[in-house]
């Protein structure tokens, strides 16, 4: 094996540990280790892996410990996939190091901590997910600095604190952005949220954000779902919310809103109305 250039042992019954003469294996371009019954840690023989380029797929086993810091030497490696293990410990400083990182996954884990402000170095950086974990701390504002690379950002169902930060709107090519779950992440919504234009997917629910909706809404016309129920808005509507056509889906239950934003709200079609009552 120790000239192989892929490795893949996916959907398997493997059990056991990843054993650390893995390291031995440097000439990898790709090493696939998803969906079997593998135990024990992460080997941090794994930074013997310079070569790694296509991807590095752990997720779908029993894997525990934490990620080793090592992992920052595999600065060539673009897909990294961990989800549903049960990993711990916090996230290494030394991602950060990962130049060629386009997609981070680790969500449904236990990992704790805060997030490392070293991920705004990750100037590849497409998709970010670290859902259903036990991060904590706030948002960091250099995800800001990802402009021209994030599209997608899964913070969801941690114990993550703070407001938004308006770093995030520097993000224009951002399609996807989920903070729901967090129940002390909360304040207003900056009132420039329209910035956002590529803005699909929009998960705030569960949150503990308080003020009325921006009227910037409007602006946020690729906008298909919508959900900021479970905080504590408050206000009339946003007549800006009907003008958005592409928007399929509106959950806005169990806030404090009132009213209507413009009488020319409670005037519009059925399709609008029923949309933004349920």
């Amino acid at each position: 094996f120790r000239s192989a250039v892929e490795l893949h042992l996916w959907d398997n019954r493997l059990g056991g540990s990843i054993p650390s003469e893995i390291g031995k294996l440097s000439n990898l371009i790709s090493l696939g280790l998803y969906n079997n019954d593998l135990t024990g840690e992460i080997p941090t023989e794994i930074g013997k892996l310079t070569s790694l380029r296509d991807f590095f797929l752990l997720f779908r086993n029993k894997l525990i410990g934490a990620i080793p810091s090592e992992i920052g030497l595999l600065t060539t490696l673009a897909d990294f996939q961990a989800f549903e293990n049960e990993l711990t410990g916090t996230l290494p400083t030394e991602i950060g190091l990962m130049a060629s990182l386009w997609l981070f996954n680790v969500f449904q884990n236990q990992i704790s901590g805060s997030l490392p402000t070293e991920i705004g170095t990750l100037e590849s950086i497409g998709i970010f997910t670290v859902l259903n974990n036990r991060l904590n701390g706030t948002i960091p504002t250099q995800l800001g600095l990802l402009s021209e690379s994030l599209v997608q950002v899964y913070l969801e169902y941690n114990m993550l604190t703070g407001i938004l930060p308006t770093e995030i709107l520097q993000l224009s090519r951002l399609r996807d952005f989920r903070t729901a779950g967090n129940k002390r992440i909360g304040g207003s919504l900056p009132s420039d949220i329209g910035r956002l234009t590529s803005m699909q997917v929009l998960y705030m629910d569960e949150n503990d954000h308080t003020g009325t909706l921006p009227t910037s809404f409007g602006n946020l016309t690729s906008l298909v779902d919508l959900r900021l129920h479970q905080n504590r808005f408050s206000g009339p509507l946003p007549y800006e919310l009907c003008l958005l056509e592409n928007l399929n889906l509106v959950l806005l239950d169990d806030n404090n809103f009132t009213g209507c934003a413009y009488p020319e709200l409670c005037a519009v079609g059925p399709s609008c109305n029923d949309e933004i009552n349920n």
